[in-house]
């Protein structure tokens, strides 16, 4: 349903919508919609299927989900400031105690806290996990991460990630339906 919905959307309003979802999702908003299949959907419908196609959208999409992340992490970033945030207002309590929780109480966040070089390696490897994708911005923002570096990290992870799937999608709608003799 939600599949068919987002299919003739794309139709009708192409990239800007695809955009839209994709920034979206960098916000963790939009995580029911697969990002891969979303730019997927939109190369196939458009006839953007060579390697030079994808790339040139890709690179185009994971400046709109990098967007989003940005976001995140300056609302975060701002919050660990000043104790309050833009975003602490559409955030329920129930919510925002448990990410204060998971922040302050998981080990993995404290070894992130004392060691902010890792960082780097967290926003990349979890900007390729399905699923954990820009959580990253989170805690990154809350520690101050160097804003730059987080821009730079977020942006080519969710490129190499939105590229290589969204091809090997593609491909693989090619073999299974369009080459069979």
């Amino acid at each position: 349903m939600l599949e068919s919905i987002v299919v003739e959307n794309i139709i009708k309003f192409g990239l800007p919508l695809v955009l839209i979802i994709l920034f979206f999702r960098g916000l963790i908003i939009a995580k029911p919609i697969s990002a891969t299949l979303l730019i997927s959907t939109y190369a196939i419908l458009t006839g953007a299927t060579s390697l030079f196609d994808v790339v040139i959208i890709t690179a185009v999409t994971a400046i709109a989900t990098t967007l989003g992340a940005i976001v995140i992490y300056k609302n975060f970033q701002e919050n660990n400031k000043n104790k309050s945030s833009q975003i602490d207002k559409y955030i329920p309590d129930k919510i925002a105690v448990k990410i204060e929780s998971i922040y302050t109480k998981n080990k993995f966040s404290k070894k992130l806290n004392n060691n902010v070089h890792l960082m780097g390696i967290f926003i990349f490897i979890s900007n390729v996990i399905p699923g954990f994708r820009h959580m990253a911005s989170i805690p990154a923002g809350k520690n101050g991460y160097n804003i730059y570096k987080f821009i730079f990290l977020s942006y080519f992870s969710t490129f190499i990630y939105h590229t290589t799937l969204t091809y090997i999608i593609i491909q693989g709608i090619d073999i299974l339906f369009f080459d069979i003799a």
